[in-house]
């Protein structure tokens, strides 16, 4: 009979409570868990909350990196009494972790058309925080999992489901109708589809291709100072619309995303 949430779920009176309401209180998610051997890997996201929180209360050149490390220090004090805990965040650590195979690996996120990832209750808008790994035996895992599951606020995998295939099944692929590093490719394809008389949608058009968007065009187009706000493609994605960022938080992200493009020379760029 499983034990109320909150309780005692661990062997020698460890409990996965205080993580738990540690996660709920910083408007965190455990979007993924995946399990090798004896090591269980919890990859937490943040949606809107979490940001629109950080850049609100924060005073530091980057308050979303600097909150990310404040709450990643609570989370690792209350798994102290965990064996071989390892807190991962996405960025200052080399070789860097690719935080969206993990996602992807976890089960609750797979890649869009433009290499953002997508999930089936946050759409497009969430962002990757921090992996959590430690060792647990199988009970341990199994109780770890059904309270992260009675948590009312967050979301996570389930034995046997898979994320929404959304861009799978999209009829229209504004994300790529209005994405100027993408404008040249998609009349590329247009033309070539009229010349074999085949169908202008723009399914037909762009086929069934997970990535569409070539990230090197987005970037050399972020750097070169287009899209200088928002990145539109994301703000045309149909899913999840009652999860989208508010415009200051959206902002914000695609600034560290122009940071990150403009660290780079458009020569080199270009040679990519």
């Amino acid at each position: 009979m499983p034990q109320p949430w909150g309780g005692n779920l661990f062997a020698g009176g460890r409990s996965a409570e205080p993580f738990i309401r540690a996660l709920e209180g910083h408007h965190l998610s455990a979007v993924g868990v995946a399990r090798q051997e004896s090591r269980t890997t919890l990859v937490i996201g943040s949606a809107a909350d979490f940001s629109l929180a950080a850049l609100r209360t924060g005073h530091s050149s980057d308050p979303i990196e600097s909150e990310t490390r404040v709450v990643s220090e609570e989370l690792r004090e209350l798994l102290r009494d965990f064996d071989s805990v390892d807190l991962i965040l996405p960025f200052g650590r080399i070789p860097a972790t690719d935080f969206q195979a993990a996602a992807e690996r976890a089960g609750m996120a797979r890649r869009s058309r433009h290499g953002l990832l997508i999930h089936p209750v946050f759409g497009l808008w969430w962002s990757l925080r921090l992996i959590v790994e430690l060792n647990l035996e199988q009970p341990e895992h199994d109780a770890m999992l059904e309270a992260l599951s009675r948590s009312p606020i967050l979301q996570v995998a389930q034995s046997g489901q898979t994320p929404a295939r959304a861009c799978d099944h999209c009829a229209t692929v504004h994300c790529i109708a209005v994405c100027p590093a993408m404008s040249n490719l998609l009349a590329e394809r247009i033309a070539s589809a009229r010349t074999r008389g085949g169908s202008l949608r723009a399914t037909s058009v762009l086929g069934s291709e997970r990535n569409s968007i070539d990230l090197r065009a987005c970037a050399r187009h972020v750097a070169g100072g287009g899209c200088s706000e928002i990145c539109l493609a994301r703000a045309a994605c149909p899913e999840a619309p009652d999860r989208a960022y508010p415009l200051e938080v959206h902002k914000h992200h695609h600034g560290e995303f122009r940071r990150v493009c403009t660290a780079y020379s458009l020569d080199t760029l270009k040679g990519q």
